[in-house]
């Protein structure tokens, strides 16, 4: 039910992979707020494949989807209908 999504928190939202780890941009806030923002985020928690937290990233601003290699985490932010791409270093 709705109601019952409305509480949940902390929510591991978009996924990007290298060959070193696996990200997720993540959110404190309930899924009903998340939905509502878009799903964006500024956090992004990465992790080995053996599932151990490794990396916690804040980025300056949210971000709505993202990919990563060894070097960088390339971001996408909307604004004003139009798509920018930003390029963060690890």
């Amino acid at each position: 039910s709705s109601a019952a999504s409305d509480v949940y928190k902390r929510q591991l939202m978009k996924m990007a992979v290298s060959d070193e780890m696996i990200c997720f941009t993540y959110s404190a806030e309930s899924y009903a707020k998340a939905n509502k923002a878009g799903f964006i985020s500024n956090e992004i928690l990465c992790f080995n494949w053996k599932g151990e937290k490794i990396k916690k990233y804040l980025l300056p601003f949210p971000i709505s989807t993202f990919c990563v290699d060894k070097h960088f985490i390339y971001g996408v932010r909307y604004i004003d209908d139009e798509s920018i791409i930003y390029r963060f270093k690890l």
